[in-house]
């Protein structure tokens, strides 16, 4: 049925191939935010190249399309091309400073930059992002923006600004959004992060909790960023010693990335390390190799070598003795059919 009814509207906007842009992007941003990337990228594709044949080459609207593009592709780990777009929409965006867009792709670009773990470039465009969002007088963008800034820290070891941006992003967003908005959700992931690595379980699991009450209201409980919050848990979980209750939310997580995202993809990767240190430590040594090579080889495929996620899990792999029988023998996350 819904298929149906995007051809009858694509039909109905045939005529109007602007007004047929502009509908094929907002598909396409509404099927990013359910996970299905293969199909966001592909209204997405069809919306640029339909802006391209009609409107000038430095359009603002074209700058429209190239950043949904490329957040789309950023979702499904395609960063080369990526980077390419969001660059070309900065350049577009950079003609026309009295529209004050460009704070979008400058923000798209610093959370790739982060990804790969380009720390310095990141931040150098958050900044510049967040100070465009201010001249627009906009505390919830604000709030997004500092977020944002807050997770790059996290990632760079930064913990007290990254602790402090959190905070100040939460005040915000919970005034002028209200306290179970979905922006505040990844605020509460960062704090928690932040608590978890500081051995406070009781507080991480107290703001993953409330993160995962907001996500599941909002997303339900097969979205992506459910996985990342049952992962979060996980990982309190394994630190407090219990290895089933760990392996169960892992695996959870894993199967949510595998449909959602692919078998392929770096957040599969990341579910998979975590499942394969627990094993590591729970002394189910096959089962750990199984996940951590195929989690390698997801992140050789996917990530450039410098990135640390690369040396994280080669580093637990050298701790793994060789291979001797196990007793009884233990599953490996499994792949999904192909």
């Amino acid at each position: 049925a819904t298929q149906q009814a995007e051809r009858i509207v694509v039909e109905q906007l045939s005529g109007d191939p602007l007004r047929l842009a502009e509908t094929l992007n907002l598909q396409g941003q509404f099927l990013r935010r359910l996970g299905r990337l293969d199909a966001a990228i592909e209204r997405h594709e069809r919306a640029l190249a339909l802006r391209r044949s009609h409107l000038p080459p430095d359009d603002p609207a074209i700058a429209q399309s190239l950043h949904n593009l490329a957040t789309s592709l950023r979702a499904a780990a395609r960063y080369e091309r990526a980077e390419s777009l969001y660059r070309q929409a900065i350049a577009i965006e950079r003609r026309h400073p009295e529209r004050k867009t460009i704070v979008f792709p400058l923000k798209g670009l610093a959370e790739l930059y982060r990804l790969l773990g380009r720390f310095a470039e990141s931040e150098k465009l958050y900044r510049e992002a967040i100070a465009g969002m201010k001249e627009r007088q906009s505390p919830a963008g604000e709030a997004i923006f500092l977020t944002g800034l807050a997770g790059l820290y996290r990632d760079w070891g930064k913990t007290d600004l990254a602790r402090r941006h959190y905070e100040e992003a939460l005040r915000i967003a919970t005034v002028e959004l209200g306290p179970t908005h979905p922006t505040i959700v990844p605020i509460y992931e960062g704090l928690a992060d932040i608590e978890r690595a500081a051995g406070a379980w009781e507080r991480a699991e107290r703001y993953d909790r409330k993160a995962l009450a907001i996500t599941k209201a909002k997303l339900g409980d097969d979205h992506p960023k459910t996985a990342q919050i049952l992962f979060g848990l996980a990982s309190i979980e394994a630190a407090r010693g219990h290895g089933k209750k760990a392996e169960a939310l892992y695996l959870q997580a894993i199967g949510i990335a595998e449909r959602k995202l692919g078998a392929d993809h770096p957040r599969t990767a990341i579910f998979l390390e975590g499942l394969g240190r627990l094993y590591l430590e729970m002394g189910r040594t096959e089962a750990a190799r199984a996940n951590l090579e195929r989690a390698l080889a997801i992140v050789s495929r996917k990530l450039p070598p410098e990135h640390p996620l690369h040396r994280k899990i080669e580093r637990l792999l050298t701790q793994i003795p060789q291979a001797r029988p196990e007793s009884p023998p233990t599953p490996r996350a499994p792949a999904p059919p192909r």
